[in-house]
């Protein structure tokens, strides 16, 4: 399975290009007559193409950059500096702004574009304290608390923002790996807790099934009667109701 990712993308001078790229700070891998290749990461590189290489590979026309827009190339950073950094470099070298900047507490965001035309965005992903979203991912905290009938409950926190509680499935806990790669993904964003069910992982004392179902149903505001039972995959409790048989004719 491929693990490298190689974006082509044609130019109409190759060294003006180039030098574009380095006025960025970026390094390039290789470099041939008609073609060079500026590195964005350890498993991406962008293949700078002039026009005729790059219309011999492509299978249909190739489009104007400066007159339609054929991708939207997004560089993801750390800090709001260096995505002020690459965007001013870019107008530096001669590139021009797109739009306007987002910064809406989560992400800053600011676009350009390079002397072909093709549309870059110099991206980071941020919490409110104003750190890098990538940092958060790496730390996790593990805990208990007890429940109002003494039962210990564990769980594991991620992430920073906004709080999304976790609810697996009834065969799952929350070391589960489906369980633990949704709580990576959202922590970018969010505050993420993944908590065990009762009687699962990290708690003690389960109840049995009414227990969960009262605490559940308690936990939305209603009371639950034995009519009531866990199902579906988030363990929701739902109505049970008894079938009345059909009036006599």
């Amino acid at each position: 399975m491929a693990t490298k990712l190689f974006v082509n993308l044609p130019v109409k001078d190759l060294n003006r290009s180039k030098a574009f790229f380095t006025e960025l700070g970026l390094a390039f891998f290789g470099q041939a007559e008609d073609m060079a290749s500026v590195i964005i990461s350890e498993h991406t590189q962008v293949m700078l193409l002039t026009d005729t290489v790059f219309a011999s590979y492509a299978r249909n026309g190739v489009v104007d950059a400066t007159a339609s827009t054929e991708a939207i190339l997004v560089l993801g950073v750390e800090t709001r500096d260096q995505v002020d950094q690459l965007a001013d470099r870019a107008k530096a070298a001669g590139g021009s702004p797109v739009g306007t900047p987002k910064d809406d507490g989560y992400r800053y965001q600011r676009g350009f574009t390079d002397l072909d035309g093709h549309h870059w965005e110099a991206l980071c992903l941020i919490d409110p304290a104003g750190l890098s979203r990538e940092r958060t991912m790496s730390g996790i905290r593990t805990g208990t608390v007890t429940s109002a009938d003494g039962t210990v409950i564990g769980f594991d926190q991620s992430g920073a923002g906004p709080a999304v509680i976790l609810v697996q499935g009834a065969l799952m806990n929350r070391s589960d790996p489906v369980m633990t790669g949704i709580a990576a993904g959202l922590s970018r964003w969010f505050t993420v807790l993944n908590y065990d069910r009762r009687g699962r992982g990290g708690r003690r004392a389960g109840r049995g099934v009414r227990r969960v179902v009262r605490r559940q149903a308690g936990a939305a505001g209603r009371r639950a009667k034995p009519g009531y039972h866990p199902a579906g995959p988030v363990g929701t409790a739902v109505p049970r109701r008894r079938q009345r048989a059909p009036a006599a004719g």
